[in-house]
């Protein structure tokens, strides 16, 4: 065969080359990595690869909602969305413990919370997701979360933060607990765009800044999700803290 016959499947005559339009993936193409936080380490996909700390990666996204996660049957996921009633754990079913699947001989409720970070990692263009279902892992998202949300007040809505991974340190009366960490090193900025006319903040804005504020220790000069101590919070009788569920994230199988 010669060239003149081959058929060319492209229009090069258009814009651009195509080489951004393949590196993006698509729901069919995308192979994502996930990594959990297990024991002080980070360990990527299947092999469990170990990630070593100060890997920095840009942050796309965010997600929190329910799983339900027993061996040999489809993951079932609730995710949570605006405007959309969140359901309690009461809501889901599952309620007889004694059809709960065993984990380490225990029975292990089905259904958990889990928060997701979209990641890249800077230096090379892998699509990581950060996964986490342990109490420890998800305070870590959602405090990072805080962080970026009072940030971008500034630096624009669009603004994307680079984060280097770390391990923090917690006590639960127990000793010390290594817990994830989350570093924001640098800012991919939005594009400038004019700046609209200030206007007063409304109600719910004041509430929202409120509610933030509230609901984390960390202030807005705060770069980590780990720099400061935690309150200690009073219970009526302390919570027999389990390692593996609430403050790793190993798999219940």
């Amino acid at each position: 065969m010669n060239d003149e016959n081959m058929i060319v499947p492209y229009d090069f005559s258009g814009e651009g080359d195509g080489i951004d339009l393949v590196a993006t993936p698509t729901a069919a193409t995308a192979r994502i990595a996930f990594m959990r936080f297990i024991k002080g380490n980070y360990l990527l996909g299947m092999e469990k690869e170990n990630v070593p700390l100060g890997t920095e990666f840009l942050v796309r996204g965010a997600s929190e909602g329910w799983v339900r996660l027993v061996k040999n049957e489809p993951v079932q996921r609730i995710p949570r969305q605006p405007g959309v009633p969140f359901p309690t754990r009461a809501e889901l079913g599952d309620d007889d413990d004694s059809k709960w699947p065993l984990f380490d001989g225990k029975p292990s409720d089905p259904w958990c919370l889990s928060n997701e970070l979209l990641l890249t990692e800077r230096q090379t263009g892998r699509a990581v997701i950060f996964t986490t279902t342990s109490f420890t892992g998800r305070e870590a998202v959602s405090d990072l979360c805080r962080l970026i949300t009072y940030h971008r007040r500034s630096r624009g809505a669009q603004a994307k933060s680079i984060v280097a991974i770390g391990v923090g340190m917690a006590n639960f009366g127990r000793g010390p607990v290594a817990i994830p960490k989350f570093t924001i090193a640098d800012w991919l900025d939005s594009e400038a765009e004019p700046e609209p006319e200030p206007k007063p903040p409304s109600p719910l804005q004041n509430d929202l800044t409120e509610h933030l504020q509230g609901r984390s220790v960390l202030s807005g000069t705060e770069k980590s999700t780990a720099s400061v101590p935690r309150r200690q919070r009073k219970k009526s009788a302390p919570k027999a803290w389990d390692d593996d569920n609430d403050l790793n994230d190993t798999l219940p199988w």
